[in-house]
């Protein structure tokens, strides 16, 4: 039997429908996360058109793959999909394929930002990113006499209004707007700490890509699959998706203090996402297995019978 992988928002509406005109098994993937939960600051906007994909999707999708539990949990209290044809199975990388960053550019950065605590940030400048939150939380500990440094990595169309947040916060010698690099990896190896309070993630990239270089995060639990690998005060930091900010402050005063601990942190972070993400014969075949329809259990003791 022939099987189709659909990937992505319109494939999948395409192949909902495409599976009642041929034999083909069809598996959707889903990769986006965009909902808003009660205390959510930010009510995260869909489109009329996005949300009539997804419903048509979850409505007529026989098996649906999403990455996290976050995007599974998402599906089923905002969208009220059906749990039965939904499943989670992990991404898995090679990350043999990742580059490295440069020793000698990840020095000059650190020489040309010197902080006490180096910071960094990368995301889309999007409202669902939160930057404001967390420029607000720089802003009030620079204040208070912190020396910290921010990188801010990426674009977007909050980027202007950003700046100009960060201008009239008077933090803009603090932040360094660096927009989208291809070398980005040298910066995150620079900076002592990724500060990411996003709340729309179904399996983040950016944390897995500082916790290969041995650094770790501040991030939100129960987005995407965050809570699975970053336990608070072992291998990273988790504060509650309605944060003010005064969680993110409280981590960042503590870290101030004691900047060593970040090492231990990052190196368990390192650890424990090779464990559950690297690719291995067992993880694949998780995603071959999707490949193979269900065997009923009227047909196999049909067969038994017939052996007998």
């Amino acid at each position: 039997m022939a099987v189709v992988f659909s990937n992505l928002q319109h494939a999948n509406f395409i192949a909902a429908f495409a599976q009642f005109f041929t034999r083909a098994r069809f598996v959707l993937f889903r990769h986006h996360f965009k909902f808003a939960f009660p205390g959510d600051e930010v009510r995260l906007p869909r489109s009329r058109t996005e949300g009539l994909f997804d419903h048509v999707i979850n409505r007529l999708g026989r098996t649906i793959v999403v990455p996290s539990k976050g995007v599974l949990m998402g599906m089923l209290r905002v969208e009220n999909a059906d749990a039965r044809r939904v499943q989670i199975v992990p991404y898995i990388y090679d990350f043999t394929q990742y580059g490295q960053p440069d020793a000698d550019a990840v020095a000059q950065i650190r020489a040309d930002h010197p902080a006490r605590l180096l910071l960094v940030m990368s995301s889309r400048h999007i409202p669902y990113k939160r930057h404001r939150l967390a420029f607000q939380v720089f802003a009030d500990l620079i204040r208070e006499g912190y020396d910290i440094r921010v990188l801010v990595l990426d674009d977007g169309p909050e980027r202007a209004e950003l700046e100009r947040f960060a201008q009239a916060q008077e933090i803009s010698d603090r932040l360094t707007f660096l927009g989208f690099r291809r070398d980005f990896l040298d910066y995150l190896a620079a900076a002592d700490l990724l500060v990411h309070p996003s709340l729309t993630e179904a399996s983040s990239n950016v944390v897995k890509e500082v916790a290969l270089l041995g650094r770790t995060a501040v991030v939100c639990d129960g987005v995407g699959d965050f809570s699975d690998y970053v336990e608070h005060g072992r291998t990273g930091y988790l504060v509650p998706r309605a944060t003010d900010g005064s969680e993110i402050a409280g981590i960042l005063r503590a870290v101030y203090d004691s900047p060593d601990a970040l090492i231990d942190l990052g190196r368990e972070l390192h650890e424990e996402v090779l464990n559950r993400f690297q690719i291995t014969d067992e993880r694949v075949e998780r995603y071959l297995a999707l490949a193979r329809p269900a065997r009923r259990r009227v047909g196999l003791r049909s067969r038994s019978a017939r052996l007998r």
